[in-house]
């Protein structure tokens, strides 16, 4: 059995979305402890939709795989879905990531949440489902 899947080979070959969005709303990043890889993820909403997502990476070919991925999966998606969004969601739109490479999609998640925590004003340190119910406070007129 090949180490890594025809889809992701696919996405780290031919990324989708690559290159930040000079006109994102806001630009969440993410680095593994101060090192590479280093992911930076551009969004752009329309009321409380993601409207467009679009990526920077330095890193491997599986961390640019992950990031692409993870820009596909969040076209079009609201914020409250956003949120629930983790590194097996990932996984498995490229059809499995080997165990030692499974900090590439976490650095993509974490480029996301950091992306959303600077959009809403919450706190980084928050867990998704901490942030989601944070998220379910914030007045509609803030959203």
């Amino acid at each position: 059995m090949p180490r890594f899947s025809d889809e992701l080979l696919d996405h780290a070959r031919y990324p989708r979305n690559f290159g930040l969005d000079a006109d994102a709303d806001v630009i969440g990043t993410a680095d593994k402890d101060g090192a590479p890889p280093v992911v930076q993820l551009s969004l752009r909403f329309h009321g409380d939709r993601i409207s467009r997502a679009a990526f920077f990476a330095n890193g491997c070919g599986v961390t640019i795989a992950s990031c692409s991925a993870l820009t596909e999966l969040l076209a079009h998606r609201s914020l409250t879905n956003s949120l629930r969004l983790q590194s097996g969601d990932i996984a498995d739109v490229l059809r499995g990531i080997p165990a030692d490479k499974l900090y590439c999609a976490d650095v993509a998640i974490a480029a996301l949440r950091n992306a959303l925590h600077e959009h809403l004003g919450t706190d980084k340190a928050q867990s998704g489902v901490e942030y989601e119910q944070t998220y379910q406070q914030i007045p509609k007129a803030s959203r």
